[in-house]
């Protein structure tokens, strides 16, 4: 099944198939996918609004230019995601528990976002922005983090000798997160 140019809302939501449907140019608006299943689902230029999305399964999904705003989306693996054309952004979305795995996230934009707990491992961030994101337990391992800009991330700990930081833009307040793995005090 393929969808082209729609906006779905609750009831024009209700009994659709996710599992292998493409979806192209569609907008989804206050939709709770709880218990749905987006396993092969293609979503090419599409927008999500509203949506929980919390603990969906996303094996081989296709996200490609997809932006997520005030979306629910804790605890996806996003690693399992299709990495073909993969592109995402997300403007005040909870992401806590996200697990991002060998993507390439290249001028990914993160604003107002709360990232808590989450995971980026072997990613490609650079460029990426996280505006105004609640970074706090996340985890960053082998990450080329290149140009990324932190300097508005709250709560950042990152380990500089294990991801690529090279031009990443860091605030006065990060610092400390930077130097965690030496156990210092930073006053």
């Amino acid at each position: 099944m393929e969808y082209y140019d729609q906006t779905f809302d609750r009831e024009a939501y209700k009994g659709k198939p996710m599992k292998q449907v493409v979806f192209e140019q569609c907008r989804f608006n206050g939709i709770d996918f709880t218990g749905n299943d987006f396993t092969g689902a293609a979503f090419s230029d599409c927008t999500f609004d509203r949506c929980n999305l919390q603990m969906l399964p996303v094996d081989h999904t296709m996200f490609a230019t997809v932006t997520f705003t005030n979306c629910k989306l804790n605890g996806i693996n996003f690693g399992n995601c299709n990495s073909f054309r993969f592109e995402v952004h997300f403007n005040s979305c909870l992401l806590d528990y996200a697990y991002f795995f060998e993507k390439n996230m290249k001028k990914a934009k993160f604003t107002d976002c709360s990232i808590k707990q989450a995971h980026f491992v072997q990613c490609d961030l650079s460029g990426a922005q996280f505006n105004q994101c609640d970074l706090q337990a996340t985890v960053f391992d082998r990450n080329n983090l290149q140009s990324a800009d932190f300097s508005n991330a709250q709560n950042l700990s990152l380990d500089p000798e294990a991801n690529k930081i090279k031009k990443a833009k860091f605030s006065l307040y990060n610092l400390a997160g930077l130097l965690a793995k030496y156990d210092i005090v930073v006053k």
